[in-house]
C-alpha cells in the first residue's frame, strides 16, 4: 500500500517536480516492479492536457520542441473544417459527416451534397466510394444517416418523418420513375420513407412542393435512363437494333442472333420462326426467353422442337423472345463463356444529347460443365451468375468462373497459334462498335424528356463462335458488382469510381469531365455525328430481300437441291431494283416498330 500511493502521488505530482527527483527514489520507481497500467487520473490529466492538445495532428508540419509545447490549450477549438483535414483519412470523413448531418456550410459557400444508395447488388462499394468524395454525405433513407430505423445489417431503413434535406443522388437497383419525374419538373422536398433492396418509396412534401417555384431548382442525378427499356429487354434490343441497321441497308441479324418477339403461338412472328426451323438443316436448338423485363437467368429455357417452343410461349400471356442457340460458340477447355463488357452513357449537361464510352477492361464468365448439345442443362449454356453458382463445380477451375482478357488471350496464344487473334485488337474493338451502335439505335428513346444529370453504367453481354464472330446477346441495366474473384475486386471499384468522376463529380463542378484520364473510351456522341454506323463489317442486305431472309449468317442456310444461283444484275438494273423496293422496306420496318412504341 506505502508503494502503491508513492506511485499515485509521483503520478499526480507536477512534471517540474518529479523530474528533480534521484533516479532511485521511492518516487520515481526505479527500483520497483512496475505496477499494472491504471488509466490516469484527474490530477493526471489536468496538468497534461496543454501538451496532449499542442502535440501535432496527423498530416501538420512538427515544428521544434520549444514550439510545440508552447501552444495553448485553445487548440482544441480548431474551425471544423480545418479540424477535418488535420485528422486521418477515416477521422476526417466522421468528422465531414457529422457536420453535413448538421447541414453545415463548406467553404465557398457550397453546401454539402446528400445521396441515397439503394441496398442490393454491392451497395456498399457504391457507399464506400461516395465516402471518400469531398463534399458529400448520406442523406435520410440511407443507412449512412442517422435518421430512422435500420442498420446495414438488417439491410432496411423506414422512416416515419421525412427530415429536411435533398437528395442529390438517388443510386437504385431499377429506375425511379418518381424521381426522376421530381427532375423533370424541378420539384423540392422529395424524401425516402422506404429503402429495402427490392424496394424503395418516395414521398414529396406538400410543403416544399407548394415552395418549389420560388425555389431555385436542385440538383440531381440518377443512374438510370427513362428509356432505358429500348436496350435493356430483349424486345427493345431487337426492334431498335433491327431498325437502326436496316437503316443503313445491314443485316441487323449479323450483329444479334435471329430473334423473334411473340406473344403466343398465334402472333405472325411464330409463323416466321416456324418457316425459319424448317429451312434449317440441323441447327436446330433455339433459347426462349422473357422478351420483357428479366434477368439473372429467369424464364430462360431451350428446346429443340418447335412443339417445345409453342408450350412455352403459350404458357404465359407476355412478349416472348425466340432466339436462335449459337451451336458453335469458341469454348475454353470444352467450357462455354460469355464476355461482359461495360458501357456508360452520360446525358450531357443540357440534356440534349448522350455520350456512350466503354471501357477498355472486361471479364470472362465460364460455364462449370463441358459443353455438348446432346444435353440442355442449364449448367452448360448459361454463363448467368445466378445460374452458375447453383452449380457444386462452381469455381473449381477459375476463381468465381471469371476470366481476365490477359488470361483469355494466353488461352488463345496457347490453343489457337494459327489464327493469331489479338484480344484487345481484334475483339474487343468489335463488342464496343456493337455497343455504340446499339446506344445509337435506342437514342431517342433512352432520355424522351431531356432530363438533365442522368448516366447509366449498362453491362453488355457478348458470346464468340468457333470462327472468331462477336455476337452480342443482351444488354442489362443493374450488371453484377458482386467482387466474386481476385480480379474482379480490381476492375470494378475501379470501374464506378472512374465512372463516378465522369457523372457525379462533374454534375457538382458543372463542366464536363475528360474522359482521357480513365479507361473510359469514347464510343458515340449524338452531337458529332449522330447517324454513322461503327459495325462496318455488317453484310449488306441482298437485293430483293424479305424478311425470311434476314439472319442467314447464323441459320447458315443452303440453296436447295434443283435451285440455280442467279446471277449479280447489272448495275443500272440493281439500282432500279433498289428503288423499286424502298416503299417495301419501309412498310416492314413500320411492322417491326408498330409495337416498340408502347413498350414500357
Amino acid at each position: 500500500k506505502t508503494q502503491h500511493a508513492s506511485r499515485q502521488a509521483a503520478m499526480d505530482a507536477p512534471p517540474s517536480a518529479r523530474a528533480r527527483e534521484p533516479h532511485g527514489s521511492p518516487n520515481r520507481g526505479g527500483s520497483l516492479p512496475p505496477l499494472p497500467r491504471r488509466r490516469a487520473g484527474a490530477a493526471y490529466a489536468a496538468h497534461h492536457a496543454p501538451k496532449l492538445q499542442a502535440r501535432p495532428r496527423w498530416g501538420q508540419r512538427r515544428g521544434n520542441t520549444s514550439t510545440s509545447h508552447s501552444v495553448s490549450s485553445t487548440s482544441s477549438t480548431v474551425e471544423p473544417d480545418k479540424r477535418a483535414l488535420s485528422l486521418p483519412p477515416r477521422v476526417a470523413v466522421a468528422v465531414h459527416e457529422a457536420q453535413a448531418a448538421a447541414g453545415a456550410v463548406e467553404e465557398g459557400g457550397q453546401t454539402t451534397w446528400r445521396y441515397v444508395i439503394q441496398f442490393g447488388n454491392n451497395s456498399g462499394l457504391l457507399r464506400q466510394l461516395m465516402r471518400s468524395r469531398r463534399l458529400w454525405a448520406p442523406a435520410p433513407g440511407d443507412p449512412g444517416h442517422s435518421a430512422g430505423g435500420g442498420s446495414y445489417q438488417e439491410r432496411r431503413v423506414k422512416l416515419k418523418a421525412c427530415p429536411a434535406g435533398e437528395i442529390n443522388l438517388l443510386w437504385t437497383q431499377y429506375r425511379s420513375l418518381a424521381f426522376l419525374n421530381a427532375m423533370a419538373l424541378q420539384l423540392h422536398g422529395l424524401r425516402v420513407e422506404l429503402n429495402e433492396e427490392k424496394t424503395l418509396k418516395l414521398k414529396a412534401s406538400k410543403a416544399a412542393a407548394k415552395q418549389s417555384t420560388d425555389l431555385p431548382p436542385a440538383l440531381r442525378c440518377h443512374n438510370h435512363f427513362e428509356g432505358s427499356g429500348s436496350i435493356c429487354t430483349k424486345k427493345g434490343l431487337c426492334e431498335a437494333m433491327s431498325t437502326f441497321f436496316m437503316n443503313q441497308n445491314r443485316d441487323p441479324f449479323g450483329a444479334l442472333p435471329l430473334t423473334f418477339i411473340v406473344e403466343g403461338s398465334a402472333d405472325p412472328q411464330f409463323t416466321l420462326f416456324e418457316e425459319a426451323y424448317q429451312n434449317m438443316a440441323s441447327k436446330r436448338i433455339w433459347i426462349v426467353k422473357p422478351a420483357e423485363w428479366a434477368n439473372r437467368g429467369c424464364g430462360i429455357r431451350i428446346y429443340k422442337s418447335v412443339e417445345d417452343v409453342r408450350a412455352r410461349v403459350d404458357s404465359k400471356e407476355r412478349s416472348w423472345a425466340i432466339q436462335k442457340y449459337i451451336e458453335r460458340p469458341l469454348l475454353i477447355h470444352h467450357r462455354k463463356f460469355d464476355i461482359r463488357a461495360y458501357c456508360l452513357v452520360i446525358a450531357t449537361q443540357q440534356g440534349q444529347g448522350l455520350r456512350a464510352l466503354g471501357y477498355r477492361d472486361a471479364y470472362l464468365r465460364t460455364c462449370s460443365s463441358s459443353y455438348t448439345t446432346k444435353s440442355l442443362d442449364r449448367m452448360v449454356h448459361l454463363n448467368n451468375d445466378a445460374v452458375q453458382k447453383q452449380g457444386e463445380e462452381y469455381g473449381k477451375f477459375e476463381s468465381g468462373n471469371k476470366l481476365s482478357l490477359e488470361e483469355f488471350q494466353k488461352f488463345l496464344d496457347e490453343h489457337h497459334q494459327v489464327r493469331k487473334i489479338s484480344v484487345r485488337d481484334d475483339l474487343m474493338p468489335k463488342c464496343h462498335s456493337l455497343m455504340g451502335d446499339a446506344i445509337r439505335s435506342a437514342a431517342s428513346k433512352l432520355n424522351p424528356r431531356k432530363i438533365k444529370h442522368c448516366f447509366e453504367v449498362f453491362g453488355f453481354d457478348f458470346m464468340v463462335d468457333s470462327d472468331f464472330r462477336v455476337w452480342l446477346i443482351e444488354c442489362n441495366a443493374n450488371p453484377c458488382l458482386d467482387l466474386c474473384s481476385a480480379y474482379l475486386a480490381h476492375l470494378i471499384p475501379s470501374m464506378l469510381d472512374q465512372a463516378l468522376r465522369l457523372t457525379v463529380d462533374s454534375f457538382v463542378d458543372g463542366e464536363e469531365c475528360s474522359p482521357e484520364d480513365t479507361k473510359w473510351d469514347l464510343l458515340y456522341d449524338s452531337e458529332e455525328a449522330p447517324n454513322s454506323m461503327s459495325s462496318t463489317w455488317m453484310e449488306e442486305l441482298p437485293l430483293g430481300f424479305t424478311l425470311p431472309m434476314l439472319g442467314t449468317q447464323i441459320l447458315g442456310r443452303k440453296p436447295k437441291k434443283g435451285t440455280k444461283k442467279m446471277a449479280a444484275p447489272p448495275r443500272e438494273t440493281a439500282l432500279a431494283e433498289e428503288d423499286a423496293k424502298a416503299p417495301a422496306v419501309n412498310e416492314q420496318l413500320d411492322g417491326l416498330t408498330s409495337c416498340a412504341e408502347n413498350d414500357g
